[in-house]
């Protein structure tokens, strides 16, 4: 983020960690995967098993960026 987006108030991160927790495309394609014999269910869990790990990680990413107070300012910029 540099100090032109800090000047118009922009947080490149809240945006970033915003798409994070998509997850449900990603089930929707496994399962289509799956059910035509594209993937195995070895590799579906594998993907269903990564779609909730990113989407909860990224709901706590956002969760942290979006709280308010100096803390969360210091860990942005230091």
């Amino acid at each position: 983020m540099d100090r032109h987006d800090r000047a118009a108030g922009v947080d490149r991160w809240l945006v970033v960690f915003g798409l994070i927790p998509r997850g449900l495309p990603g089930l929707v394609f496994a399962t289509t995967a799956l059910n035509q014999g594209l993937i195995d269910p070895v590799q579906f869990s594998s993907l269903v098993l990564m779609v909730t790990i990113t989407t909860v990680v990224g709901l706590l990413l956002l969760e942290r960026r979006l709280q308010p107070g100096e803390a969360v300012l210091e860990r942005a910029h230091g």
